[in-house]
């Protein structure tokens, strides 16, 4: 189980709070299924699949997939980031600049 806390920009003026818990299943290749729990602004919660992939690099490095739908439309969000604490929180940033998600900060809050 992860949680993270996001900044989304809206528009270059306009920027919205966001937190997701996603929970997960991780297999040992690093590809993943689950369910992503997200508040995004003034929008009501909502709860859809999510699956994708994370390599971890030897340095706590990583890439990640996060693969949802959102109003039937399929989006694949990929991200960069580091693991520190032992692995149980991470930093990641959204490299897609057609993407509106920015940076998260999280913590892995189960196993």
């Amino acid at each position: 189980m992860l949680t993270a806390e996001n900044i989304v920009a809206v528009d270059p003026t306009t920027a919205v709070a966001d937190a997701l818990f996603i929970r997960a299943d991780i297999a040992l290749t690093g590809d993943y299924t689950g369910t992503l729990y997200e508040k995004f602004g003034p929008l009501p919660p909502i709860e859809i699949p999510a699956s994708g992939k994370f390599i971890v690099d030897s340095d706590c490095s990583f890439s990640a997939t996060l693969n949802v739908t959102i109003q039937g439309a399929p989006v694949s969000i990929p991200i960069r980031g580091a693991f520190f604490n032992e692995g149980k929180e991470y930093d990641g940033l959204a490299i897609d600049p057609g993407v509106p998600y920015s940076f998260a900060q999280g913590k892995r809050i189960g196993q």
